[in-house]
Protein backbone atom coordinates (compact mmCIF):
# COMPACT_ATOMS: atom_id res chain seq x y z
CA UNK A 1 0.00 0.00 0.00
CA UNK A 2 1.26 3.32 -1.15
CA UNK A 3 0.68 6.34 1.31
CA UNK A 4 1.06 9.53 -0.05
CA UNK A 5 0.68 13.18 1.76
CA UNK A 6 -1.43 14.89 -0.61
CA UNK A 7 -5.11 12.25 0.76
CA UNK A 8 -2.95 12.51 4.60
CA UNK A 9 -3.13 16.86 3.82
CA UNK A 10 -6.41 17.25 2.54
CA UNK A 11 -7.85 14.89 5.59
CA UNK A 12 -6.20 17.07 7.84
CA UNK A 13 -7.67 19.98 6.39
CA UNK A 14 -10.72 18.98 5.95
CA UNK A 15 -10.94 17.98 9.93
CA UNK A 16 -9.76 21.38 10.68
CA UNK A 17 -12.21 23.17 9.15
CA UNK A 18 -14.97 21.29 11.33
CA UNK A 19 -13.17 22.41 14.80
CA UNK A 20 -15.51 24.50 17.09
CA UNK A 21 -14.86 28.19 16.96
CA UNK A 22 -15.42 30.13 19.71
CA UNK A 23 -18.90 31.93 19.81
CA UNK A 24 -19.52 35.15 20.50
CA UNK A 25 -22.35 37.04 22.17
CA UNK A 26 -24.42 39.62 20.62
CA UNK A 27 -27.51 41.65 22.29
CA UNK A 28 -25.99 43.26 25.28
CA UNK A 29 -26.23 46.31 26.12
CA UNK A 30 -24.43 46.57 29.74
CA UNK A 31 -26.01 43.66 32.08
CA UNK A 32 -28.80 43.27 30.14
CA UNK A 33 -29.49 40.88 27.29
CA UNK A 34 -31.87 41.63 24.18
CA UNK A 35 -33.24 38.23 23.20
CA UNK A 36 -34.94 37.45 20.23
CA UNK A 37 -38.81 36.22 20.35
CA UNK A 38 -41.39 35.67 17.75
CA UNK A 39 -42.97 38.94 18.53
CA UNK A 40 -39.90 41.03 18.89
CA UNK A 41 -37.38 41.21 16.19
CA UNK A 42 -33.34 41.66 17.12
CA UNK A 43 -32.61 45.19 18.05
CA UNK A 44 -28.98 44.84 16.81
CA UNK A 45 -26.26 43.09 14.32
CA UNK A 46 -26.02 39.83 14.20
CA UNK A 47 -24.02 36.73 12.91
CA UNK A 48 -27.64 34.06 12.67
CA UNK A 49 -28.85 31.40 9.82
CA UNK A 50 -32.25 30.09 9.90
CA UNK A 51 -32.09 27.19 7.78
CA UNK A 52 -35.03 25.76 7.63
CA UNK A 53 -38.04 27.93 9.30
CA UNK A 54 -40.71 25.39 8.74
CA UNK A 55 -44.24 27.42 8.85
CA UNK A 56 -47.70 25.40 8.92
CA UNK A 57 -50.28 27.63 8.92
CA UNK A 58 -53.75 26.65 10.76
CA UNK A 59 -56.48 26.57 7.91
CA UNK A 60 -57.82 29.65 6.72
CA UNK A 61 -61.45 30.44 6.89
CA UNK A 62 -61.81 29.49 2.87
CA UNK A 63 -60.18 26.03 4.17
CA UNK A 64 -57.19 26.62 2.49
CA UNK A 65 -53.91 25.60 3.41
CA UNK A 66 -50.24 26.81 3.13
CA UNK A 67 -47.28 25.19 4.29
CA UNK A 68 -43.93 27.45 4.00
CA UNK A 69 -39.70 26.82 4.35
CA UNK A 70 -37.88 30.62 5.12
CA UNK A 71 -34.40 30.89 4.57
CA UNK A 72 -33.11 33.98 6.10
CA UNK A 73 -29.30 35.09 6.62
CA UNK A 74 -27.60 37.63 8.70
CA UNK A 75 -24.22 38.69 8.72
CA UNK A 76 -21.91 41.41 10.33
CA UNK A 77 -20.12 43.14 8.02
CA UNK A 78 -18.70 45.43 11.01
CA UNK A 79 -19.46 45.42 14.49
CA UNK A 80 -22.61 47.84 14.02
CA UNK A 81 -23.22 47.15 10.70
CA UNK A 82 -25.28 44.21 9.25
CA UNK A 83 -26.54 42.74 6.19
CA UNK A 84 -29.90 40.00 5.96
CA UNK A 85 -31.38 37.85 2.96
CA UNK A 86 -34.25 36.36 2.79
CA UNK A 87 -36.11 33.88 0.74
CA UNK A 88 -38.78 31.43 0.91
CA UNK A 89 -40.98 28.68 -0.49
CA UNK A 90 -44.52 28.31 -0.49
CA UNK A 91 -47.35 25.17 -0.82
CA UNK A 92 -50.76 26.77 -0.78
CA UNK A 93 -53.77 24.10 -1.29
CA UNK A 94 -57.35 25.61 -2.09
CA UNK A 95 -60.41 23.27 -1.48
CA UNK A 96 -61.04 21.99 -5.16
CA UNK A 97 -58.16 23.76 -6.71
CA UNK A 98 -54.51 22.21 -7.63
CA UNK A 99 -51.96 23.08 -4.85
CA UNK A 100 -49.94 25.73 -5.75
CA UNK A 101 -45.80 25.93 -5.01
CA UNK A 102 -42.89 28.54 -5.78
CA UNK A 103 -40.14 30.52 -4.10
CA UNK A 104 -41.58 33.54 -2.44
CA UNK A 105 -40.36 37.16 -3.06
CA UNK A 106 -36.24 37.78 -2.06
CA UNK A 107 -35.72 40.37 0.51
CA UNK A 108 -32.26 42.03 1.48
CA UNK A 109 -31.77 44.15 4.28
CA UNK A 110 -29.08 46.64 5.78
CA UNK A 111 -28.91 47.21 9.05
CA UNK A 112 -26.80 50.00 10.92
CA UNK A 113 -26.88 49.69 15.07
CA UNK A 114 -25.94 53.28 15.94
CA UNK A 115 -26.26 53.50 19.37
CA UNK A 116 -25.76 50.82 22.58
CA UNK A 117 -25.63 52.53 25.93
CA UNK A 118 -24.56 49.99 28.97
CA UNK A 119 -25.50 52.20 31.96
CA UNK A 120 -28.60 52.71 30.29
CA UNK A 121 -29.55 49.72 28.71
CA UNK A 122 -30.60 50.71 25.54
CA UNK A 123 -29.83 50.24 21.96
CA UNK A 124 -31.29 51.18 18.46
CA UNK A 125 -30.99 50.46 15.07
CA UNK A 126 -32.05 51.27 11.68
CA UNK A 127 -32.13 50.02 8.46
CA UNK A 128 -33.41 49.75 5.08
CA UNK A 129 -35.26 46.61 3.84
CA UNK A 130 -35.88 46.16 -0.05
CA UNK A 131 -38.65 43.32 -1.53
CA UNK A 132 -37.06 42.53 -4.80
CA UNK A 133 -39.78 42.50 -7.22
CA UNK A 134 -40.28 39.60 -9.96
CA UNK A 135 -38.51 37.21 -7.74
CA UNK A 136 -41.54 34.43 -6.75
CA UNK A 137 -44.40 33.66 -8.19
CA UNK A 138 -45.96 36.65 -8.16
CA UNK A 139 -49.56 36.04 -9.63
CA UNK A 140 -49.73 32.30 -7.76
CA UNK A 141 -48.09 33.15 -4.66
CA UNK A 142 -48.60 36.71 -4.33
CA UNK A 143 -45.05 37.29 -4.22
CA UNK A 144 -44.40 41.42 -4.96
CA UNK A 145 -44.50 42.38 -8.08
CA UNK A 146 -43.27 45.87 -7.29
CA UNK A 147 -39.98 47.18 -5.58
CA UNK A 148 -40.49 47.62 -2.19
CA UNK A 149 -38.20 50.16 -0.05
CA UNK A 150 -38.62 50.31 3.53
CA UNK A 151 -37.20 52.06 5.97
CA UNK A 152 -36.94 50.35 9.46
CA UNK A 153 -36.25 52.04 12.97
CA UNK A 154 -35.78 49.48 16.21
CA UNK A 155 -35.23 50.29 19.92
CA UNK A 156 -35.30 48.40 23.02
Amino acid sequence: MKFTRIPAVAALAALSALAPLPAHAHGFAGDRFFPATLLTDDPFVADEMSAPTLTLDPKAIDGSETFGLDFNLSKRLTPDIGIQLSQGWQHLKAPGMPGVMGLTGFSSELDWQFFTNGPHEATAMVGLHSSWAHTGRVQALGATSIERLEVLVERS
